[in-house]
């Protein structure tokens, strides 16, 4: 049940990673230009920290 649910987080942590870096992608760096500066930080952001997120649920420690 445990790996079931690292599985299941990790796939949509993966999702959203790759929603946040088809943004970076079609809109360069800080692609939403509606919003301020500080919002355009906290939008783009998760594009790495679901990524390290993802890393450090599939790392263990020996």
């Amino acid at each position: 049940m445990y790996r079931t649910f690292i599985l299941l987080y990790v796939i949509c942590l993966g999702g959203a990673a790759l929603n946040h870096a088809r943004d970076l992608w079609l809109g360069g760096w800080m692609p939403y230009t509606h919003a301020s500066t500080l919002e355009n930080a906290f939008w783009t952001s998760p594009t790495f920290i679901d990524l390290l997120i993802i890393a450090l649920l599939l790392w263990r420690p020996r």
